[in-house]
């Protein structure tokens, strides 16, 4: 799996990505 940029992404783009990885993490609790 390739790392992400993050940098190269709008700030929007980037919060709904830890809003869904945060999701992911509790979700695995």
């Amino acid at each position: 799996m390739p790392t992400l940029d993050l940098s190269t992404l709008p700030a929007s783009v980037q919060q709904a990505l830890l809003d869904f990885y945060e999701f992911l993490q509790q979700k695995a609790c």
